[in-house]
């Protein structure tokens, strides 16, 4: 019995001992200095690139750039991204921001340009469907242009919360009331490029040198609605100038044309993605204050 006692006592007392020495070790360690959690002040520019810091994304947000192939020169704002045959640029959200490029809504995407006429089909923006070649998002230059005319094509895919998926395409077609995607005198010179979907109006434009060449082109009938993609096949990462199966961001159904495509050659800077229609005026503004 007093065998069982002492066993107790010393029990307690030891528990007792390693509380202590817990409590002293709490008190005589620094104090844990956690940093503050990162919150951006909300803006529709997601991310912004002028090169002037190689490949460092400008914008209030830390999206991770990864350059494959990169070069950089003098361009036409300090510096400027010299494309080459397997060059291209990944945008890779932090996990906050993810859902913000998944439920994307509208977007404007501009840049500046200075390349020579393309000879085969080449990407300009793509955000990736990963099961598939053809991504949510494609914008691109067809390789049967004229002259010093830049073919412009698009391809979209959109999985609204309720309904149906919608895809459309974005064609070259002739001068209609609102204007063609071919756009005329492009190459070989710094020309401006501003792409812009409103998801509240269905509306695809394109604007050259600040001035509108194809203006709200109507998709789906108007009913194509928000871009929303699904987060299973779609992890918000944006590849500039290239398809996102060329920068190796699908594994799935491979389409040739797509898988034989070719990165943007020439030059390119300044490089800005909205999650927002920009208006009319102030796409003109990038343009006039060379942004």
């Amino acid at each position: 019995m007093k065998l069982k006692r002492y066993i107790l006592f010393s029990t307690v007392c030891i528990a007792l001992m390693g509380m202590t020495s817990c409590f002293q070790d709490m008190d005589q360690d620094p104090a844990f200095d956690y940093p503050p959690e990162y919150v951006p002040e909300e803006s529709p520019l997601k991310v912004y690139i002028p090169f002037e810091d190689k490949d460092k994304n400008m914008s209030n947000y830390r999206y991770s750039i990864t350059t494959i192939n990169e070069d950089y020169i003098d361009g036409h704002i300090g510096k400027a991204f010299q494309g080459s045959d397997g060059a291209y640029i990944i945008a890779t959200p932090p996990a906050s921001l993810t859902e913000a490029i998944v439920n994307l809504g509208s977007f404007t995407y501009s840049f500046w340009m200075n390349s020579p006429r393309n000879e085969a089909v080449q990407g300009i923006l793509s955000i990736a469907k990963k099961d598939h070649s053809r991504g949510y998002l494609e914008l691109y230059f067809e390789n049967n242009n004229n002259g010093n005319q830049a073919y412009i094509k698009g391809f979209m895919r959109t999985v609204p919360k309720e309904g149906n998926p919608k895809e459309t395409w974005i064609d070259v077609g002739s001068v209609q009331p609102e204007g063609s995607s071919r756009v005329e005198n492009v190459w070989n010179k710094w020309t401006h490029l501003a792409f812009r979907y409103d998801g509240s109006t269905s509306t695809i434009s394109i604007f050259r040198d600040g001035e509108a060449v194809l203006l709200n082109r109507v998709l789906g009938g108007g009913t194509f609605g928000p871009l929303a993609f699904d987060p299973a096949f779609c992890d918000g990462k944006i590849v500039f100038g290239a398809f996102a199966a060329v920068a190796g961001q699908s594994t799935g159904k491979q389409d040739a044309w797509v898988v034989n495509s070719k990165t943007m050659s020439g030059q390119y800077d300044q490089i800005r993605f909205y999650n927002q229609a920009l208006s009319d005026n102030e796409i003109k503004a990038l343009y006039t204050s060379k942004e």
